[in-house]
Formats: C-alpha cells, structure tokens, sequence
C-alpha cells in the first residue's frame, strides 16, 4: 500500500445511513471495535472493573450533556452527547462480552 495524494475516493452511502437512528447504532459497534482493537494489546487493556467505572462516568456525563442539549435546544450537540454515549456503551457491552468469553472458555488439559 501507499499514498498518492491525488486520488478521488468515493464512498457508497445509501439514503438510510444518514438517518440518525442508523448513524447512532453504528455509534455502538464503533464503541465495540474499539474496545477490541484495545483488547488486542496486553499491555494497554485495563480491567474489567476498571473498564466498567471509566465507561460509567463517561456515559453519565454523557447523558448530562444530552440533558442540556435538549434543554437549550442545541440538536447538534445533543447528536453529538448521543453519539458518545452510544460509543461508550458499545464499549462497555464488548468489554463485559469479551470477559464473559474468557470465563467461559473450557479447560483444557487432563
């Protein structure tokens, strides 16, 4: 691969993609590839506890921002405080996913 500035890169979006239930589910598997994409490396996944209060408060200062937003009216920025939440939640839905899967996983040995 490499980079050649000039190229036109045109992307197909359907009309649905652009409704903001569609954009704010993306927001939760977004938040789910992330916490994947962390969980890869050893050495930067925090645990789960620690996973879970950071998330928390992310996603309650989030719904203290829509909170606002919808007081004062800002559409854009209550968008935007639901993108995050949903981001955030969908990364605390992996995180619990991921857990669950290793506790599970069957012994192997004898």
């Amino acid at each position: 691969a490499w980079h050649v500035r000039g190229a036109i890169v045109e992307h197909m979006i359907r009309s649905y993609q652009m409704a903001p239930e569609w954009l704010l589910a993306r927001a939760v598997r977004y938040g789910r590839g992330q916490y994947r994409w962390s969980a890869a490396d050893p050495g930067h996944a925090p645990g789960a506890l620690t996973t879970a209060v950071r998330l928390g408060r992310g996603i309650l200062a989030s719904s203290v921002r829509i909170a606002k937003a919808r007081w004062r009216g800002d559409r854009r920025d209550l968008f935007r405080s639901r993108w995050d939440r949903n981001r955030l939640f969908g990364t605390l839905v992996e995180a619990f996913r991921v857990r669950s899967m290793k506790l599970l996983r069957p012994i192997r040995g004898r």
